[in-house]
C-alpha cells in the first residue's frame, strides 16, 4: 500500500508547477487523471514532460463542448483532489470551486497560479523567468557586474509544486477528520517566499546588498576554487570551526591571526577582507591537483566536493546506489531515464508505475478506478493534551525537531505553518545557526535537553511518546547511537512518523560525507550548468536546503495521511542529493534524444534576444516574448527602427515605461526588482509583516507560505530563545514542578530566555 492509495486526483493544470505537484501524488499511489486540450499540454514538446507527468492517466477535453465539459464536471464530483492553475480554470468546466468544496464530502482544490493576484506581465502565463524578476529573486544572485542573473533551472516552479503538494496533503488530512474540502492556494509568490525567506527577512533601513562580488559569492571559505589541473572543487567552511580548519589544512592558517581578521572569522567575508583572502586562496589552490586537495580537506574534516557536470552526477555510482535515476517506458519518448521520487518511505514506498499518459484518449472513455472505503484512523486523533490551537489544517499534530542549520529546521517550520505544534529540541550548545538563521525556527517552542545523559534521554522519550512526527537532519547512524531513530522510538510510540534529511542519503559510497547546500550544488552539477563555458556559479539562494525543507514537509504529510487511515507509523527520509536531482528533474531526462541539460554563462541574462534581461535607463527589464513575436515588435514598442539594437533602445528608456509599452504590444515583460522593493512596496498585502521584537530593532519577514479557504493558519511567528519553553513543554507532558527543577539543577535541561533577533549581514 502506498501513502495515497485510492486517492483520486483530477489534474487540469498544464506546464510545470501543477503537473509536478500531481506527480508527487501519482508516485505515492494516487489515481491521477490528467485532462489536456486536444493539442496537448505545451510541455509535451519536451521529454521533460515524462518526468513531470509519469504515472498518470490522461484524456483530452474541451471546456466549450457541453458533453465534454459535463463529463469533466462529473469526474470532479468523485475526486479527493483537483489540481488547477487557478479557481477560474476550474470554473471553466462548469464546476465553481466554492460550490465543489462546500458539497458534502467535497474535494480539496489546489490552485497554483503564477503570481499573487493578477500577474504583472502580459498574458499571465506560468514563467520562472518573469517570476524571478518581479520577485527580486534574480537580483540577489552574485555576479560580476551586480545585475540580475537568469536561472537555467526553473527552481521556483519546482518549489511551488512540492509546496503545493505539501499544503494539499495537509488539507486532505484535515478532510479525513472533518469530511470537508477547501480551496488551497500556493501561488508563485508563496514559492518565492519559501525559497527566499532569508532574503525577504530584512531590515528596511539597511542598504541593499552588493551582488557585484563575482559568481562565487561573498565568502572565500564557502565557495569553489580551481586546482592546478584546471578542475574545480568546493570548500564548505560555513562556521568558524570549518573556516579555521580550511585555512590551516591548506597552509594559510596565518590568515586567522592577521590583524585584519584578528581571529574573528566573520571578518573573512567583510568587504575589506574577502578579496585579498580569496586571492591568497586562489593562488594556493592552484598549486595542487583537485584530487589531492579533496583528500587534504577530507582528512581535515572539511565539507568539500568536486564540481561535476549534471550528467556526470546523475550517472554517478552514489546516485545509482540511491536509486535516483529510474528507467521507465513512455508511449512517445520510449525508454527514458528520469529523476525518481525524492522522498523515501519505508512502509509506503513510492512507485513510478508508467511513463506519461499518451494523448488522445476520449473523455467519455475515462473513469475512476474502483476503491475500497478509506479505513478509519487509529493514529492521530486530533487536538489533545494541551496542544496549541493554530487554525491550520495540521492543528493538533505535534512535531519534534532534532535539527540545526537550515533544511531540518525549515522543514519543521513549514509543518508549523500548516498548523502543527513544533517543539525544537536543542543540545546545551544550541543550534549554531540560530542567530543568523533565526527565521527558520520562527513559531517553534524550544526545549534544551542533554541527550548524552540518561536522564536527558528519559525526558526525550516522554516527549517522543507524545509526538506525531519527528524531524531530524542528523548524519546516518547518529540517531541510532542516541536512541532517537525510528526503531528506538517505535518501541514505545509505534505510530510515530520520523522524517530524516541527510546530505548524501542513508546509503551509498558517499553517505557519510558531510553535506551542506553548496556542497550539493557543486556535486550535483548545478554550478557548472549555471556557469556554462565560464566560471561555475554558486547560487546565492540555498536551493537544495529550501527544496529539502519542502520535501520534509511533503514526506511528513504523506506519512500522516497514511497513518490517519491505517494507524501505521513509518520512517521516511529525503536528502540534499535527492533535492538537488529533483531541482534539475526536467533537465536530467535521458534517452534516445538530444540532452536537455542547460548551459548558462557569464552573468547569464537569458537564452535568446527576446527571452532575456536588458539594462534600462534606470534599472533592469526582463522580457519573454511569445514564440510568434518578431523582434521588430519589440523595437517598434520602444520607438526604434529596424537597425536599432535592443540593448540601445532599452538603455535609453526607463524600466516602467519600457514594460508599459511592451505590455501594450503584447510582449510579456516586468521590471526586475530587488527584494527590499518587493517587501516594502505594499503590493503583497498580508504576505509580509513588520516585526518590532525589542527596542528600536525592526525587520520584515514573510508571513504566508500557503492559503487555505477554511483552515487558515493565523499565528504570529517569533523565534524561540534556546530553552525558552523548557518548563512549559515539560509541564505539558506531565513532569511536575519538582522534577523539572531537579532536571534544571542537574544541567540535564535548561530553561532559557526569549531571543532578541537581529538581521545580520549576508554571508554568501
Amino acid at each position: 500500500m502506498t501513502a495515497f492509495h485510492g486517492v483520486r486526483v483530477l489534474e487540469l493544470a498544464t506546464g510545470i508547477a501543477g503537473p509536478v505537484a500531481g506527480s508527487f501524488f501519482a508516485d505515492f499511489g494516487a489515481d491521477v487523471i490528467k485532462v489536456e486540450p486536444p493539442e496537448g499540454d505545451p510541455s509535451r514538446r519536451s521529454p521533460a514532460f515524462v518526468a513531470w507527468n509519469r504515472g498518470k492517466r490522461g484524456t483530452t477535453a474541451r471546456s466549450f463542448v457541453e458533453s465534454e465539459r459535463d463529463r469533466v464536471a462529473a469526474l470532479a464530483t468523485e475526486v479527493d483532489l483537483v489540481i488547477a492553475r487557478d479557481v477560474a480554470q476550474v470554473a471553466e468546466w462548469g464546476i465553481p470551486a466554492d460550490e465543489l468544496v462546500s458539497a458534502e464530502g467535497g474535494p480539496v482544490v489546489l490552485e497554483l497560479p503564477p503570481f499573487q493576484g493578477t500577474p504583472p506581465w502580459y498574458g499571465g502565463a506560468e514563467s520562472q523567468a518573469l517570476l524571478s524578476a518581479a520577485s527580486g529573486y534574480s537580483r540577489r544572485q552574485s555576479s560580476f557586474d551586480g545585475g540580475p542573473v537568469d536561472m537555467v533551472y526553473p527552481h521556483l516552479l519546482y518549489i511551488q509544486a512540492v509546496l503545493g503538494a505539501s499544503a494539499a496533503s495537509a488539507a486532505l488530512i484535515e478532510r479525513l477528520r472533518s469530511g470537508r474540502g477547501q480551496v488551497v492556494t500556493v501561488d508563485g509568490m508563496h514559492a518565492v517566499a519559501e525559497a527566499f525567506t532569508g532574503n525577504y527577512s530584512l531590515d528596511p533601513a539597511a542598504p541593499v546588498a552588493d551582488t557585484a562580488v563575482g559568481p562565487r559569492g561573498l565568502n572565500p571559505t564557502y565557495c569553489h576554487y580551481r586546482a592546478s589541473d584546471g578542475l574545480w572543487f568546493l570548500v564548505g567552511g560555513l562556521t568558524p570551526k570549518f573556516q579555521a580548519r580550511i585555512l590551516r589544512a591548506v597552509g594559510e592558517g596565518w590568515i586567522i591571526d592577521d590583524p585584519r581578521v584578528a581571529a574573528d572569522l566573520s571578518r573573512l567575508f567583510s568587504p575589506s577582507n574577502r578579496e585579498w583572502v580569496r586571492a591568497v586562496l586562489d593562488e594556493r589552490m592552484a598549486t595542487r591537483p583537485r584530487a589531492e586537495w579533496l583528500e587534504v580537506l577530507r582528512e581535515a574534516g572539511v565539507p568539500s566536493a568536486p564540481l561535476n557536470a549534471p550528467a556526470e552526477a546523475f550517472a554517478h555510482e552514489h546516485t545509482l546506489t540511491l536509486g535516483v535515476p529510474v528507467q521507465i517506458t513512455d508511449a512517445e519518448w520510449r525508454d527514458v531515464t528520469v529523476v525518481g521520487q525524492p522522498v523515501v518511505a519505508t512502509a509506503t514506498p513510492a512507485q513510478i508505475r508508467s511513463g506519461a499518459p499518451a494523448i488522445g484518449s476520449p473523455i467519455d472513455a475515462v473513469g475512476w478506478h474502483p476503491r475500497e472505503k478509506s479505513a478509519s484512523g487509529t493514529g492521530w486523533v486530533g487536538d489533545v493534551g494541551g496542544r496549541r490551537a493554530t487554525g491550520g489544517p495540521l492543528e493538533g499534530v505535534r512535531v519534534l525537531l532534532l535539527g540545526t542549520f537550515v533544511a531540518g529546521p525549515y522543514g519543521a517550520f513549514l509543518l508549523g505553518h500548516l498548523g502543527a505544534d513544533v517543539i525544537k529540541i536543542e543540545s546545551p550548545e544550541g543550534d549554531p545557526w540560530r542567530e543568523r538563521g533565526f527565521y527558520y525556527s520562527d513559531g517553534m517552542r524550544s526545549v534544551v535537553v542533554d541527550l548524552k545523559r540518561h536522564e536527558g534521554r528519559e525526558v526525550f522519550e516522554r516527549l517522543a511518546a507524545d509526538a506525531d512526527v519527528i524531524v531530524d537532519n542528523l548524519r546516518p547512524g547518529v540517531g541510532a547511537s542516541l536512541g532517537i531513530d525510528f526503531a528506538s522510538i517505535a518501541a514505545y510510540n509505534p505510530d510515530v512518523i520520523t522524517m530524516s534529511l541527510t546530505g548524501f542519503g542513508q546509503q551509498g559510497p558517499l553517505a557519510m560525507e558531510p553535506g551542506f547546500d553548496p556542497v550539493l550544488q557543486a556535486w550535483s552539477g548545478m554550478c557548472v550548468a549555471q556557469g556554462g563555458d565560464d566560471i561555475p556559479v554558486l547560487y546565492t539562494v540555498p536551493v537544495n536546503d529550501v527544496a529539502g525543507a519542502a520535501l520534509i514537509a511533503f514526506g511528513a504529510c504523506a506519512g500522516l495521511y497514511h497513518r490517519l487511515r491505517t494507524g501505521e507509523g513509518q520512517a521516511m527520509s529525503t536528502s540534499l542529493v535527492a533535492a538537488s536531482m529533483f531541482m534539475q528533474s526536467g533537465q536530467l531526462v535521458s534517452g534516445d534524444f538530444e540532452s536537455l541539460v542547460p548551459s548558462g554563462g557569464r552573468d547569464y541574462l537569458g537564452p535568446s534576444e527576446l527571452d532575456r534581461y536588458y539594462r534600462a535607463a534606470d534599472g533592469w527589464v526582463r522580457i519573454q516574448a511569445l514564440p510568434s513575436t518578431d523582434a521588430a515588435v519589440v523595437r517598434n514598442a520602444l520607438g526604434g527602427g529596424a537597425e536599432d539594437a535592443l540593448e540601445e533602445l532599452f538603455s535609453r528608456t526607463d524600466a516602467a515605461i519600457a514594460v508599459e509599452r511592451l505590455t501594450l504590444a503584447g510582449v510579456p515583460a516586468v521590471i526586475a526588482r530587488v527584494a527590499k522593493d518587493v517587501v516594502v512596496s505594499g503590493d503583497h498585502v498580508g504576505r509580509f509583516t513588520l516585526r518590532r521584537p525589542f527596542g528600536d530593532v525592526t525587520y520584515f519577514r514573510p508571513q504566508e507560505y500557503a492559503a487555505f479557504s477554511r483552515t487558515r493558519y493565523d499565528q504570529e511567528m517569533y523565534p524561540p530563545g534556546a530553552g525558552e519553553h523548557t518548563r512549559e513543554v515539560l509541564d505539558e507532558i506531565g513532569l511536575g514542578d519538582g522534577a523539572i527543577e531537579r532536571l534544571i539543577e542537574s544541567g540535564t535541561v535548561v530553561q532559557g530566555a526569549a531571543m532578541q533577533p537581529r538581521i545580520l549581514n549576508p554571508y554568501r
